[in-house]
């Protein structure tokens, strides 16, 4: 299936595309993101986007988990409040049931105040982080999303993807690597830059000189 299959195929879908930067990945993403946003305003979905920057080679997925929980809040506004709670209540809910399974002691102090206890709990594992968006994305109640983000490792697109298709009954979603990707789910449609070239196979023969 390429780009054009996948574009006018029925959701919820899902397109990774891997490719070197200076190869339309970013024009892609843009091109999604238009197009979304011309159908969001005239339904109720809700498009969320996040591009990483050269400067963020190794940046840790909450820079991303924060921007899209940020637009998840501005899109359902009259919600903000108890959908940041459900956020911050997962996230709670995973450090107490792991620190229950590995018996070690929880770092939150009763003489912390609330900012220092929601920056302890914000500081969470990568997958926790992806999980509590998935839960905010469910109370926000949204039926229709689009997600676009330029820029991320296999494993955290994966994780997103699956959390995403959990969290809402129709979803389309566009995910992009420098890097190719290797295991992904099977029901998502995979293009990397110049495999056809990479893929060529020239036998060797040998030429005898008698």
């Amino acid at each position: 299936m390429d780009f054009t299959d996948w574009e006018s195929a029925g959701t919820p879908r899902a397109l990774f595309v891997s490719a070197p930067d200076g190869h339309g990945r970013q024009e892609l993403c843009r091109h999604i993101i238009d197009r979304a946003k011309g159908k969001a305003s005239h339904s109720d979905s809700v498009v969320l986007y996040f591009f990483s920057s050269s400067a963020t080679k190794l940046w840790r997925p909450i820079s991303l988990i924060h921007t899209l929980l940020h637009q998840v809040v501005c899109a359902r506004d009259r919600d903000a409040n108890s959908i940041t709670a459900a956020f911050l209540c997962s996230l709670v809910y995973r450090q107490f049931h792991r620190s229950s399974n590995l018996q070690t002691p929880l770092n939150f102090r009763e003489g912390d105040s609330p900012d220092n206890t929601v920056q302890k709990i914000l500081v969470a594992p990568d997958n926790d982080l992806v999980e509590a968006l998935g839960e905010a994305i469910k109370h926000a109640g949204i039926q229709q999303l689009s997600l676009v983000v330029s820029g991320t490792s296999e494993g955290i697109a994966c994780s997103l993807f699956e959390q995403i298709r959990e969290a809402t009954p129709k979803s389309e979603v566009l995910l992009t690597s420098q890097r190719p990707f290797g295991n992904i789910p099977h029901d998502v449609t995979y293009i990397e830059h110049d495999k056809e070239r990479k893929g060529l196979y020239f036998p060797f023969y040998h030429l005898d000189p008698s």
